[in-house]
């Protein structure tokens, strides 16, 4: 937070989509906030630099309202996930 960056993209591998929100929620207050979610079942290695970079870039920078309903979305697929 008391870093100088203003701009903060957080890419985690497909199994760490709460922490991604959860980091995002803390730190939208303060810096632009990106978000980027990779594909089930892969990770950079898989896509490689430029079709990672290219998630990144056609990713857009996120309010807090923005990161509230992506977490009410995952909430709403792992509630389907377990009913099913």
């Amino acid at each position: 937070i008391k870093s100088s960056c203003e701009h903060v993209i957080i890419l985690l591998d497909p199994d760490a989509k709460e922490y991604a929100i959860k980091l995002a929620l803390e730190l939208v207050h303060f810096k632009k906030v990106k978000v980027v979610f990779l594909p089930e079942e892969k990770d950079v290695n898989d896509l490689g630099k430029s079709e990672t970079l290219k998630l990144v870039y056609n990713t857009r920078y996120m309010q807090y309202k923005d990161l509230i309903e992506l977490k009410n979305s995952l909430w709403k697929e792992i509630r389907v996930y377990i009913l099913h």
